[in-house]
């Protein structure tokens, strides 16, 4: 449901005021959480994401599991920003694909790909 989503909106996007900016995350769940804490996470508020979502934090499928759950609630007000090629995408995408394989069953995370 949430790659429908993602793959509906526009690259560029138009913005309401008044957002929330919110920098890098870094799987870091509990700062997540608090940001929706402080920041009042309502269907009335708006954020966007412009920084890592995964990839340091020890709680990295946890946080974008959250996030994609608030992206399908509430499309409109969950933005993350549109984010430059990096030549080394796919280290932070192996660092969570390992912590998943060490949450899950190893058949599981195969059937995901």
């Amino acid at each position: 449901k949430s790659r429908e989503i993602f793959m509906s909106q526009p690259v560029l996007l138009e913005l309401e005021a008044p957002i929330k900016i919110c920098g890098d995350v870094h799987g870091q769940y509990y700062d997540l959480l608090r940001l929706f804490e402080y920041g009042n996470f309502t269907p009335e508020s708006n954020y966007l994401f412009v920084g890592d979502y995964v990839d340091r934090g020890k709680q990295s499928l946890e946080t974008i599991c959250l996030l994609l759950a608030y992206k399908i609630k509430c499309p409109e007000k969950l933005l993350p920003a549109p984010r430059r090629p990096r030549v080394r995408v796919h280290q932070p995408h192996l660092r969570l694909l390992r912590r998943v394989q060490a949450s899950l069953r190893h058949s599981v995370v195969e059937g995901l790909y």
